[in-house]
């Protein structure tokens, strides 16, 4: 071309003024303290180093393309020499931006030239600072190691075993690196790369595709109206169907060197065009659209060919994009010559951003929501894949394993964790990890399952529901199971009433929503089965269990299943269907999608038809999932006393026991031909047989723990004689007078002459089953009816004292109760080791011979009734002959010991005694109800009526007391506090007491305890 030699030459000398790095491919010959601008490679032999996105170190072969580059490239920090010591080098990956630096963990032991065993190793850690070369500003040595300081007396370098790289120890002198043999590298610039369409797009992976490029050029146009096309404007790269050359676009145009020049006096400039593609696709000169770009990413210098040109002389060769002085410092254009490229372009693929904008967040279980609102989850319908959806309504998703994810961070050094990648596991389904390293960012989003996230869409478990191993499927305990029946509820948008059951036609099997029925669940194991996703990393975290049930017809015992035409129905022949209940929905009551794991070879779900308002089995892939509840049927199974509507308290009550068809009375047995000497028996007749009252004392003994809502245990009992504690009375002596009962110094409260003090108890004659004694004696009088008859039921005097009932034995039946004490008797029966017989423990579901429930024989309309009848009519049971797995049925047992009556004694039926038929009293057993009479006279033997001419009796909130004018009463609670003292002024006289338990005294007169409503 004709150009003017000047111009030439000065545009060569400002190239040359740009290119002062070195060529590429070579070794680097000096750097600066401090940070350096260049991108490196660590050469070893072929090979440069490289380090992938999970921080692990390799060598490879030198990239030709873009493709791993950034991996291998290093930005390097020199950091300033201390005195007398060789300068450190600091190295940061342009790929990763991430530190080469080392952790000490699991180095400690390592043994001198012995290389570390995890190849290849991965970086985050606290050693760097790298020893390398001894100079820097000159003369850059090469073929040297890479070492860091482990311990004062010791270094760690790296080697390599194969192309992983690891690292090894030494002693920190030049001798012992010397024999360390470890791995020599040489810093070197990095061969140049031709660029593809995608890779100069995104700029080697720094930005999105369509963003477009704009390059920088140093220098550019100056003074003129004719832009630079690639450094004013972005533009898109385009493939151009040759190999290595590419189109340049912006918007819909293509540029293209043009055959009409800049000037038109002088030496005349090619200028730059752009055309349509139209224009493009009928030109003749279309390799003028076609561009090569040539990159040097240690330099980040980029060189820009155009295939052909056309000069003014006919020439058409291949040229450099150029600039060209018009005015020598006032006016430039961008122009072609064939000769060289005399401005520096760059690519903007430099320098390293030290994971200064990454972050992370805490190990933990977390839910993640969108900036749309949409929830990570792994739905029912999604076949086990994660994805995005929309909560819906009456959900939450800290009710939903699937929706929950566990989040562990996968570096854990305290030099790394702050900014570690996180690994982001589904609770629920174990296998599905939707991302195994996501490194969150400051200033910027992350991808996570298609959509970008930041750590303010991770939402942490707020209450800890990581340790609930229980959370989103229905667990019911081996008791539950057994006591209790459950109704399931629809959930329905506008109706709170639609239960599952079968309907009235006795010929339809089929389930449906609107009939109400009762059903009996089975657990197909006792504790359950693990599943789901946990991990030891976060504190708490419990693995998940969830439990299989099958479902029967409290009525019938018919199983649900799956019949032919898909329907759900009950059936007493066929295979049960086996269902997980997995929560779906919230609303104040949990609602569970009923998963169907046995009827088909694959999982199903229970849905229902609109139109029929059927149950059908439904594919798990549909959308639409049914939910029921879970409750608890209301038909209490026992009678327990608080009802008080019926004058109940639930605490200690008086009541007569009436049975329902003669409308005779529980009481004292006092016809002499059915009573034996020495035993107090339990007898039944019209209320004018009585010889004392009808009441019994009914105190609470296994109610509100464990099963007792279920089935309530009470302690029946007449001739009541409660004795309060006694507090003890310290030593009167002299501080440091006192000793114990061997000499030694103590305090007053432990000295010999102090007065311990004594628990207090409630004495009475309690009912119990003589079946214990029957055990010992057999079947024979007084304990039966008959010989080889039925048990007979029966009083003790005994104590009951917190949780035991002690029965008196032993003499202490005859003393009176005033000098009782708990501990000596206690004592007494463990000398004499019957502490066991006779001490017996009143805690636990299961039946004893000395507590009573009262089985409903009618439990569906028992609930909420007003007054006494047969709707709360009630067998009282003992004891259960059924058994289940080896072990007596705690709760409603089909068979077991009920009070009936046997030639007019009171016993309990056999083991032949069914529920089915006692509670329609088809095998003599009593059916009964109670009166709750205020100021009733307690039941008891003749020898224990009084004849004294002074009457206590409870009212409700006083105290009446009749034939003590003149006397000093003192009323006090069962804690020894007095609530009333008074000299009485007549022989009827009424004082204000407070409800419950309290003693009263009468001068003169046994203290006696009354029960203030």
């Amino acid at each position: 071309m004709n150009k003017k030699f000047s111009t030439f030459l000065a545009g060569a000398a400002l190239l040359s003024a740009m290119s002062v790095s070195a060529a590429p491919g070579d070794a680097v010959q000096s750097l600066k303290l401090g940070k350096n601008a260049g991108l490196y490679q660590l050469t070893t032999g072929d090979k440069v180093l490289s380090m992938d996105a999970d921080g692990k170190l390799t060598v490879v072969a030198a990239p030709t393309t873009s493709t791993g580059l950034a991996n291998t490239l290093w930005c390097v920090e020199v950091a300033t020499q201390v005195q007398g010591q060789a300068p450190k080098f600091d190295f940061v990956n342009k790929g990763t931006e991430r530190r080469l630096d080392i952790t000490m963990a699991g180095l400690e032991g390592l043994a001198n030239h012995e290389a570390f065993a995890g190849a290849p190793i991965e970086v985050g850690g606290e050693i760097s600072g790298w020893a390398f070369s001894k100079t820097y500003a000159k003369d850059l040595e090469g073929e040297k190691p890479l070492y860091s300081y482990f311990k004062t007396d010791s270094v760690i370098g790296l080697v390599l075993d194969g192309d992983d790289v690891t690292v090894a120890k030494c002693g920190a002198n030049e001798d012992g690196v010397t024999t360390a043999n470890f791995e020599k590298f040489t810093l070197k610039s990095s061969n140049v790369v031709t660029l593809n369409a995608e890779e100069l797009n995104t700029i080697l992976g720094l930005q999105a595709a369509d963003k477009g490029v704009k390059l920088t050029f140093k220098p550019d146009t100056l003074g003129t109206t004719l832009e630079n096309p690639f450094s004013s404007q972005k533009f898109i790269a385009k493939e151009s169907g040759e190999d290595t050359y590419l189109n340049v676009m912006r918007g819909d145009n293509y540029l293209r060197v043009d055959t009409t020049f800049t000037n038109e006096k002088g030496a005349r400039f090619l200028a730059y065009k752009w055309t349509t593609a139209a224009v493009k696709d009928a030109s003749t000169i279309g390799e003028q659209y076609k561009f090569k770009f040539t990159y040097s990413p240690s330099n980040d210098s980029l060189t820009i060919q155009v295939k052909k040109a056309t000069f003014d002389n006919g020439r058409v060769l291949e040229a450099f994009v150029s600039l060209q002085d018009l005015i020598k410092d006032e006016a430039r254009i961008l122009t072609v010559d064939t000769l060289a490229q005399n401005t520096m372009i760059s690519l903007g693929f430099k320098g390293c951003n030290e994971v200064s904008n990454r972050t992370s967040i805490a190990s933990d279980l977390y839910v993640i929501k969108n900036a749309a609102n949409k929830y990570l989850a792994v739905p029912l319908y999604g076949d086990s894949t994660a994805q995005w959806v929309t909560l819906d309504k009456n959900m939450d998703p800290w009710h939903m394993p699937a929706f929950q994810w566990v989040v562990e961070k996968n570096r854990t050094t305290s030099e790394m964790a702050p900014t570690s990648p996180i690994k982001i596991t589904n609770r629920e389904f174990e296998n599905v990890v939707v991302d195994a390293s996501l490194q969150l960012y400051t200033d910027g989003p992350s991808k996570l399952a298609g959509v970008e996230i930041t750590s303010a869409n991770f939402t942490a478990d707020p209450a800890n529901v990581k340790a609930n191993p229980y959370v989103g499927y229905r667990f019911l305990n081996a008791d539950s199971l057994t006591v209790t029946t459950y109704k399931l509820r629809y959930l329905h948008e506008f109706a709170d009433d639609k239960y599952m059951g079968t309907s009235s036609d006795a010929a339809d099997s089929v389930l449906y929503v609107g009939a109400k029925s009762s059903f009996v669940l089975t657990g197909m194991d006792t504790d359950g089965v693990e599943y789901g996703y946990s991990t030891k990393a976060i504190a708490s975290m419990k693995r998940l269990v969830r439990k299989a049930y099958t479902l029967n017809l409290k009525s019938n015992g018919k199983y649900i299943m799956a019949d032919a035409e898909k329907r759900y129905a009950v059936s007493a022949t066929g295979k049960p269907a086996v269902f997980y209940l997995k929560e779906n929905n919230d609303k104040a009551t949990h609602y569970y999608a009923l998963i169907d794991t046995a009827s088909y070879a694959d999982v199903r779900k229970v849905g229902v038809d609109d139109n029929n308002v059927y149950l059908k089995v439904q594919n798990l892939k549909e959308t639409r999932t049914s939910a029921f509840s879970v409750e608890i049927d209301d038909a209490p199974l026992y009678r327990r006393f608080n009802n008080a509507a019926l004058g109940e308290n639930d605490v200690v009550d008086s009541l007569r026991f009436y049975e329902n068809i003669r409308h005779e009375y529980l009481m004292d047995e006092t016809n002499k031909e059915l009573q034996n000497e020495g035993v107090n028996y339990l007898g039944i007749w019209t209320a004018d047989k009585a010889k004392a009252g009808l009441s019994f004392r009914i105190d609470t003994a296994w109610v509100s723990r464990g099963l007792g809502f279920i089935k309530p245990q009470y302690l029946i009992s007449v001739s009541r004689n409660d004795q309060v504690a006694t507090p003890g009375q310290d030593c009167t002596e002299a501080t440091g007078h006192h000793v114990d009962a061997n000499g030694k110094p103590t305090d007053a409260a432990h000295c010999v002459h102090a007065i311990p003090g004594k628990a207090g108890f409630n004495y009475g004659k309690y009912l119990v089953s003589f079946a214990d004694s029957v055990t010992y004696v057999g079947k024979d009088k007084p304990y039966t009816d008959v010989k080889g008859g039925y048990t007979r039921v029966g009083f003790v005097k005994a104590i009951q004292t917190g949780d035991s009932l002690i029965i008196l034995v032993n003499g202490f039946e005859n003393m009176d109760p005033k000098d009782l004490n708990v501990e000596e008797i206690v004592k007494a029966y463990e000398k004499a080791g019957i502490n066991k017989k006779y001490i017996n423990d009143l805690k636990g579901d299961n039946h004893k011979s000395y507590t009573w429930s009262f089985r409903y024989t009618n439990p569906d309309v028992a609930v909420g009734v007003t007054e006494e009848g047969a709707e709360n009519a009630f067998l009282i049971e003992s004891a259960a002959y059924e058994k289940k797995d080896g072990k007596l049925v705690a709760i409603a047992p089909e068979k077991a010991a009920w009070i009936k009556m046997q030639n007019g004694c009171i016993v309990l039926t056999d083991e032949k005694s069914e529920f089915n038929n006692a509670k329609t009293g088809g095998d003599g057993a009593l059916i009964f109800n109670v009166e709750n009479i205020e100021n009733d006279e307690m039941a008891t033997d003749t020898k224990d009526i009084t004849t004294s001419d002074v009457t206590v009796i409870a009212g409700k909130g006083d105290i009446t007391i009749k034939g003590a004018a003149g006397k000093t009463v003192t009323i006090s609670n069962v804690l020894g506090q007095t609530v009333a003292n008074a000299v009485l002024s007549s022989n009827e006289a009424t004082i204000s007491a407070p409800a419950g338990i309290v003693v009263v005294a009468v001068e003169g007169e046994a203290a006696v305890k009354a029960i203030v409503k």
